[in-house]
């Protein structure tokens, strides 16, 4: 897992400049290339507002490419976009509407909308893109477990790191990074992604990162990333550039 030790006197404060508006209205969205591979048309809702034409036009090209890649669906199945567990269900006119986890209760219910979804997907992607870790993007499915020291939630710093290879569901550890004990020392406890990011969603950005990069996180507009236990600066201009600025 590396040295906690290293780490930990490395946080640098960032204030964050990006904001993702509120939704007002909700729109309706339905694929149209699945009917000639033998597949119901899928139908899906986004939060007016909220996601740009091309986050929309991303999620029906993803649906439309698993079923022209002979994938096959009906209602009452799960399909995995990115790092949420889709639900399908029967809608009108023999389509299948689209549901997923509504990121408020625990256990979640699904309410049909895929916002959250798209909304998490972008903002992974385009952490691994400030930080040059594109091609080795790893999604952590929400449903999937992390491990997390006693209290590591709750903590004012949360140290993130993955080591995959140990094969514990999606390789995250979460600890206090303020805590004067080692990692050995600690106490590990199995939770779910989803269950963690509702309690702390700051975290929702980084969980896609792959092992070499850990993260120090106080807030959504505080955080420090290191690669190989060194601090690493995003890419100018990138997506967690604009949240290391101050607003103008």
């Amino acid at each position: 897992m590396g040295s906690l030790r290293g780490l930990k006197h490395l946080i640098a404060v960032v204030l964050a400049a990006f904001t993702v508006g509120n939704a007002v209205a909700s729109q309706e969205y339905t694929t149209t290339q699945c009917a000639k591979f033998g597949q119901p048309e899928f139908v899906f809702s986004v939060d007016d507002g909220l996601l740009s034409d091309a986050d929309v036009q991303w999620f029906r090209s993803a649906l439309e490419g698993m079923v022209a890649a002979g994938e096959k669906f009906k209602a009452g199945q799960t399909l995995l976009v990115g790092p949420v567990l889709l639900r399908l269900e029967a809608a009108e006119g023999g389509r299948l509407r689209v549901l997923e986890p509504d990121m408020k209760s625990m256990p979640f219910k699904y309410v049909p909308s895929v916002s959250n979804t798209i909304n998490m997907v972008r903002r992974q992607r385009y952490t691994a893109d400030s930080l040059g870790a594109t091609r080795d993007i790893s999604f952590a499915p929400l449903h999937l477990p992390l491990l997390v020291t006693q209290d590591a939630l709750k903590a004012p710093m949360i140290l993130m790191m993955r080591n995959s290879r140990e094969g514990m569901g999606t390789g995250w550890v979460l600890s206090d990074a303020q805590s004067k004990r080692s990692l050995a020392e600690e106490k590990l406890q199995a939770v779910s992604v989803y269950e963690a990011v509702l309690q702390r969603p700051e975290l929702v950005d980084f969980l896609a990162l792959p092992d070499q990069f850990s993260v120090l996180v106080v807030s959504r507009k505080q955080f420090s990333v290191f690669k190989d236990g060194k601090p690493v600066e995003p890419a100018a201009g990138s997506y967690l550039d604009r949240l290391a600025k101050p607003a103008q």
